[in-house]
């Protein structure tokens, strides 16, 4: 007799590498069908691969840093792509030719990622600094896809924590200008600390104690209409919270526990619909950013889920130290 449960989901797409995946990222430019996403992945060998959907093989690679790869995204057609060797670097991929039109040092050595968004038609692209607990963000002309090197437009702007030693490292950072009169930057702390800073002015506007111990993953999102801004973060425990930014102070909304400890990845869905967690139990689950109610878990990896991405024609990709990536079609509505 039927228990009345779906069955669990499955991926739609499998694709196996020989380094573990440690980043993700999609180019929204080239989503005109169901299967020509182009999709970028970052590996703990400093490897980046541009894959094919339809061969399910790589397209074209490049061993774009010395170190692990620790943040991709893609902008105006261009890829950008980070190391623990302390570069970030911008890429014109035309395959096979994969062509460096600029670079920018950040730490080294360490595993919080770099962020970029738009702000006056300028590209903002914030770093974690050698210095333990700030970041730089350069003032980068507008990317546009003919563009053909970055053009830094003033001197950068440093972030430094006067409390340094009770918030230690940097962990993650997030970037957020849509519908706002300035520039946020998020930055998660290794004390488990979550800063939102006015990112033009280098002025701490609203700070809390978010986790008991060091941030490991983050995300926040615009909602265009309203301009609230939400923000997730995840620690080495079980809890999963929501915070919410109310008149310029981050206020707390929801916690959720999960099964196991250990959370390594957040990514909300475009739409402000959906929130998918990687954890270190090699789950990834997935919650509504609204409710924070359980959605599905999706339970293909082998070991820990390192990364996880939308596209923009919702389809989701995760990345596991086991070294497979695999892209799923779940809620696509």
């Amino acid at each position: 007799m039927s228990s009345g449960r779906l069955p669990p989901p499955e991926p739609v797409i499998e694709l196996s590498t020989t380094s573990p995946v440690t980043s993700l990222a999609f180019s929204p430019h080239r989503a005109l069908g169901e299967y020509e996403v182009t999709l970028y992945s970052g590996h703990q060998d400093g490897k980046v691969i541009k894959w094919n959907w339809v061969t399910r093989r790589p397209e074209s690679s490049t061993m774009a840093h010395g170190e692990s790869i620790i943040w991709l995204m893609c902008v105006a057609e261009k890829l950008v792509s980070q190391g623990r060797d302390g570069v970030v670097k911008f890429w014109s991929v035309t395959d096979p030719e994969w062509t460096v039109i600029g670079e920018i040092p950040c730490a080294a050595l360490i595993f919080c990622n770099s962020s970029i968004c738009i702000f006056n038609n300028q590209h903002l692209l914030s770093v974690p600094s050698d210095s333990v607990g700030q970041v730089t963000t350069h003032c980068l002309e507008q990317l546009l896809p003919e563009s053909s090197h970055i053009v830094h437009l003033s001197t950068p702007i440093r972030l430094h924590h006067k409390d340094t030693k009770s918030h230690g490292m940097c962990m993650r950072i997030k970037s957020e200008a849509d519908k706002v009169p300035s520039p946020y930057l998020f930055v998660a702390y290794e004390s488990g600390t979550l800063t939102m800073w006015d990112l033009l002015r280098g002025e701490i506007l609203t700070e809390i104690s978010a986790h008991e111990e060091s941030i490991m993953c983050m995300d926040c999102w615009a909602g265009i209409d309203t301009g609230t801004i939400k923000c997730i973060t995840g620690s080495v425990d079980k809890q999963l919270k929501l915070w919410q930014v109310d008149n310029l102070l981050l206020t707390h909304k929801k916690t959720v526990k999960v099964l196991n400890p250990g959370m390594g990845s957040i990514s909300v869905r475009a739409d402000g619909k959906i929130i998918a967690v990687g954890g270190w139990d090699g789950r990834c689950r997935l919650f509504s950013l609204k409710s924070m109610k359980a959605l599905a878990v999706l339970t293909f990896h082998r070991s820990s889920v390192q990364c996880v991405a939308f596209a923009s024609n919702n389809y989701l990709a995760t990345g596991s130290k086991d070294g497979y990536i695999a892209v799923w079609n779940i809620y696509n509505t």
